[in-house]
């Protein structure tokens, strides 16, 4: 069975100003309160819930898939791979884990074009950042 599971920034605050921590939370589902305020449902050490606020830009699902350094792949990651295509020599592609409605799948996008994932050696593929936390890796 597939596991469904989301991750994102934690928002604190300090004297009513929030703080960039970048603490990454992990649960299985994301809501959003009165349109104003999105959490993440998690649990802690103990199997309690626990419900955290956190940067609605940063939310991403988990892919199913791993690296080639056993790293779950979420949404918003932003990877390195080999990319094969029909007849055509293999080239390094960076870009950023995706959905792609076109491709009824999972991505990765560049400044060209949107890659089938599923036509990349995942043996190839690493996570290298994040677009929330390093967009910079993307230029």
């Amino acid at each position: 069975m597939r596991e469904i599971k989301f991750r994102a920034v934690m928002l604190h605050t300090r004297n009513g100003e929030y703080l960039n921590t970048y603490e990454w939370v992990y649960g299985g589902g994301v809501v959003v309160y009165e349109g104003k305020h999105t959490c993440m449902l998690s649990t802690d050490e103990s199997g309690y819930p626990v419900v955290h606020r956190v940067e609605p830009d940063s939310v991403g699902q988990f892919t199913g898939l791993y690296d080639k350094h056993n790293v779950p792949i979420y949404e918003s990651d932003i990877v390195t791979a080999k990319y094969e295509s029909y007849g055509n020599k293999a080239h390094k592609l960076k870009g950023f884990i995706c959905w792609s409605e076109s491709h009824v799948g999972w991505g990765i996008e560049d400044h060209k074009a949107i890659y089938r994932i599923s036509a990349v050696p995942m043996g190839s593929v690493e996570v290298i950042g994040s677009v929330y936390e390093h967009p910079d890796l993307l230029k």
